[in-house]
């Protein structure tokens, strides 16, 4: 007979139970028809003992609790005093004996791999029962077996990492203690960390009130981590500290390192560095215990929240180097991110290759596309950073709005006030202050009230803090050797992506050393922003209803023809930024499909434009190849009110998803004020023909959608006066409708 593995009998009962015929079934699978019939009959009487057999040669169960008790109530006792103690109580076993015991309760020698977790490495023992449970869940089992299963779970020494869903499936009230804790921990990011918790400290007190102190502690490391998500760092350090005075001297480097690295990043929440520094030595210290992959990274996330960048990569640099077989996507974006943030962006371009295949519907995507839009943002190219924004604001989730929210706000009011509109990225900084504020986000929140003008951050010693205060000084005092000191720092500290991204708030700085024909030290084409540079011509093309353009935020008294407004909104929305450019086929088959000469029909349409906008003439040329000639935009910048509708849309969708509904219908409201009219007025080419179209079914969408919530959030009269507008301006046809609350 051939040895036949716990996995394969389940997977031979299956078969049995599909096929009905034992001989065939034990033949199939090489094993005897008695053992598969010993297996079935198991299964048939719902799930026995058995199944978690003890190895000959362990001590007695009371012998095991007793030694398990005394490291759960005294955890930094010694194997040493252990095994004296159990001697006056009449036990005999060994150093080894009371290790080995220990460690199958997970009480030493924890695993590293995720240091906040509750749950243990997978012994071979464990495995025969997880297997077995695993294929008992999957037949759809009785509540009477489940309650089964749940003992021989209860049973269990420790509960191995990586089978989280089994415990999903118990519920809670079949659960000892410990499995509940392993299930708080399998469950951790699916439930509201406020219940997480209300549950991990009922959870502690139960084990407190047990005498079982080790135990108390980890389900202690659970409520930091709840409160480390709530934002709560004042109660986080107070826990923490009382979690530490009950283990006393105990030296488990897992424990110490979670321990550790949550008091640092409370102490970063509370904007005391001398503090997170002092942890993260610690930390660091601690990597002579910890030698493994997700240690490194552990100090690399703390590098993070303190904000020294560069410190961090080379923790994560480190990780890397330790990882065996492919590489975690979480993790890849991990250094993607802290790249793009320390301005190494050619290294975050090879981070994020196209094979990456991180597509809309990954959990990965925020996170990418946020790393896009800082890559894209850092080289200046503001319409592909708005692309990713929209894109990162149209996937986020309640439970991850929150850490991106900030990052996405600056940087929409970074694009802003690159673009010269500093009133407006005034406005959305403020807009989004009190979300800040709510969600306590008050390093963020510190920071938009220094760019605004209301705070001083002098004092706050953290890296990004630091930057920007000599930033100030540099513009303050004008001198190239501050300028150059802010510069050094933010390069050292691995801050100099952010340093790009804020660099727009303070362009006197920039512009006088432009003048002293001095280099800044800033990629090319940050230099060529509107606001460094008064002489690019910035328009905003307001079409949504009767054709208004402004030119460097200044209104222009024009008077044009329906074809020269198609031909400017066409350039508006497919090239404008600067390097953007257009087929000259394509626009003769739009503007000119029966003209025999479309050519000089361009050519005389573009002094026209040109003239009227007021535009250098060699800003906006055709390309002299033969058989790809292009229309190519040399330096100007065009929005539209178009975009901002779409831009407002998807903020107010991620802020309805977040559970933010006053925020929301506010964007939604703004969103729709936007249309004064029907687009394209008179226009009958083809693409404008398509767009008028296009724009219109997006805004009979995001009208429905605002008036499907309006009814849920009992708020009527908002959906009814918005769909009136809509209505009387002959925006959309009157077949949407309110209905009446019953």
């Amino acid at each position: 007979m051939s040895k036949v593995n716990n996995n394969q009998r389940c997977r031979a009962v299956q078969a049995y139970i599909k096929s009905g015929s034992l001989r065939k079934t034990a033949k199939k699978f090489n094993m005897p028809s008695t053992t598969l019939w010993r297996w079935v009959k198991r299964y048939n009487n719902g799930l026995n003992r058995e199944v978690y057999m003890k190895p000959w040669n362990r001590p007695a169960n009371s012998v095991e609790k007793r030694v398990m008790s005394l490291k759960e109530k005294h955890p930094w006792i010694t194997i040493e005093s252990a095994k004296k103690i159990l001697k006056k109580e009449g036990f005999k076993i060994s150093h080894k004996g009371i290790y080995s015991i220990w460690k199958r309760y997970n009480l030493v020698n924890r695993s590293p791999e995720n240091v906040f977790t509750t749950m243990a490495r997978l012994s071979p023992e464990s495995r025969r029962v997880i297997e077995y449970i695993e294929f008992i869940l999957s037949q759809n089992p009785t509540n009477k077996i489940i309650k089964k299963v749940a003992d021989i779970l209860n049973a269990l020494p420790s509960f191995p990492l990586e089978y989280e869903e089994i415990l999903k499936k118990i519920p809670e009230r079949y659960l000892s203690l410990s499995r509940r804790l392993n299930k708080l921990d399998a469950e951790f990011m699916e439930m509201p960390k406020s219940v997480v918790y209300q549950k991990a400290k009922r959870l502690r007190k139960a084990f407190e009130k047990k005498g079982y102190i080790y135990s108390s502690v980890l389900a202690g490391i659970t409520e930091i981590l709840s409160l480390h998500w709530m934002r709560t760092p004042e109660e986080e350090l107070q826990l923490n500290a009382l979690l530490r005075k009950r283990l006393r001297n105990l030296r488990e480097p897992v424990i110490n390192m979670a321990l550790t690295f949550l008091a640092g990043t409370a102490n970063c929440e509370l904007l005391n560095a001398e503090q997170a520094f002092y942890y993260a030595r610690k930390c660091k210290k601690l990597l002579h215990s910890l030698h493994h992959k997700n240690s490194y990274i552990i100090v690399g996330d703390l590098m993070t929240f303190i904000t020294d960048y560069a410190d961090a990569l080379k923790y994560y640099n480190q990780a890397l180097r330790l990882e065996k077989g492919e590489t975690d996507t979480n993790f890849h974006l991990k250094i993607s991110l802290a790249s793009v943030i320390a301005g190494n962006y050619k290294r975050t371009r090879s981070l994020l290759p196209p094979d990456l295949k991180i597509g809309p519907d990954s959990e990965h995507y925020e996170t990418y596309t946020l790393i896009k839009a800082l890559l894209y943002l850092g080289l200046g190219n503001l319409e592909k950073a708005t692309f990713f924004l929209r894109e990162c604001l149209r996937r986020s989730e309640k439970s991850r709005f929150r850490n991106y929210i900030y990052t996405t706000a600056f940087c929409l009011a970074v694009i802003e006030q690159a673009l010269g509109n500093e009133k407006e990225a005034r406005t959305i900084l403020q807009r989004y202050l009190p979300l800040f504020k709510k969600y306590r986000i008050d390093r963020h929140r510190i920071m938009i009230e220094f760019l605004l003008g209301r705070a001083n951050i002098s004092s706050i010693k953290l890296p990004i803090f630091q930057m920007v205060n000599h930033l100030e000084y540099a513009q303050k005092s004008l001198k190239i050797k501050d300028y150059k000191k802010a510069l050094n720092y933010a390069r050292n500290k691995g801050l100099l992506g952010f340093y790009h991204r804020v660099i727009v708030f303070f362009p006197r700085l920039i512009t006088h050393i432009l003048e002293k024909g001095q280099n800044p030290g800033l990629p090319r084409r940050l230099l060529h922003l509107p606001i460094f540079r008064c002489d690019i011509p910035v328009y905003y093309v307001k079409f949504l209803g009767k054709l208004i353009i402004y030119r460097n935020r200044k209104y222009l008294k024009i008077s044009l023809r329906p074809k020269e407004k198609s031909f400017i909104i066409h350039l508006a929305l497919r090239m404008g930024e600067p390097g953007k450019s257009v087929l000259i086929n394509q626009l003769y088959k739009n503007f000119w499909p029966r003209s025999k000469d479309p050519s000089s029909q361009l050519s005389h349409l573009l002094v026209q434009i040109k003239k009227r906008l007021r535009l250098p003439s060699h800003l906006l040329v055709i390309s002299q190849a033969r058989d790809n000639k292009r229309l190519v935009n040399k330096g100007i910048y065009l929005t539209t009110d178009y975009k901002d509708f779409e831009l407002s849309l998807v903020q107010a969708r991620a802020l309805l998803n977040a559970g933010e509904w006053s925020y929301a219908r506010k964007k939604y409201i703004s969103a729709f004020n936007l249309f004064r009219g029907r687009p394209f007025e008179r226009m009958f080419d083809d693409w404008s023909e398509q767009m008028r179209q296009a724009i219109l079914n997006r805004l009979e969408n995001g009208l429905q959608e605002f008036i499907e919530q309006c009814l849920i959030h009992k708020n009527a009269k908002d959906a009814k006066k918005v769909l009136k507008r809509a209505t009387f301006k002959d925006l959309i046809p009157t077949i949407i409708k309110v209905p009446e609350p019953k």
